[in-house]
């Protein structure tokens, strides 16, 4: 008995289960044709070079001090490829309304605001945390807030913008 009425449903006419719809689309089609055109929606966003990153970033360890050279933060890629330090700029504010200053690169030598260190190995990969440490300048001393920005350098695109962090 079930199964009839299944079948009647699936088949009857959609203008019959939603008014304003057209007289010779069944339920059945038009579930079909609506999933046909969001798996179309979905594979657009997954073929080619999108790619969706996450990180984690989190105070770093040790007090921040008068003397340059803290480390700030911690930042851990929990999603995306391997993104090489050749083609990323990563960028940091210190306060609420502070200026951005682009870090230097674990393959660059160190520069007055911010210093980024990885493992050597010229790329940041999956799970691997880097560290955002001040430069020749003091920019933090006691608690200041961080926010930390991820650039696609060659086509200067935003990956990743993290909320305010207060480190200490």
């Amino acid at each position: 008995m079930y199964a009839s009425l299944d079948e009647d449903y699936s088949n009857s006419p959609l203008s019959s289960l939603v008014p304003g719809c057209g007289e010779d689309t069944s339920f059945v089609m038009s579930s079909l044709i609506f999933a046909v055109w969001a798996g179309s929606l979905a594979e657009s966003n997954t073929g080619g070079d999108f790619v969706m990153y996450s990180f984690d970033i989190s105070d770093a360890a040790g007090p921040t001090t008068s003397d340059s050279g803290d480390n700030l933060v911690y930042i851990q890629m929990t999603q995306g490829d391997d993104l090489m330090w050749s083609e990323i700029e990563v960028q940091m504010s210190v306060g609420p309304d502070g200026p951005y200053y682009t870090c230097t690169n674990p393959d660059q030598s160190s520069d007055t605001g911010c210093v980024v260190s990885d493992n050597d190995d010229g790329m940041w990969a999956f799970a691997e945390d880097i560290t955002i440490s001040e430069g020749s300048d003091n920019l933090c001393d006691g608690s200041c807030e961080i926010q930390v920005r991820i650039l696609d350098s060659a086509e200067s695109m935003l990956i990743y913008e993290s909320n305010p962090i207060t480190v200490e």
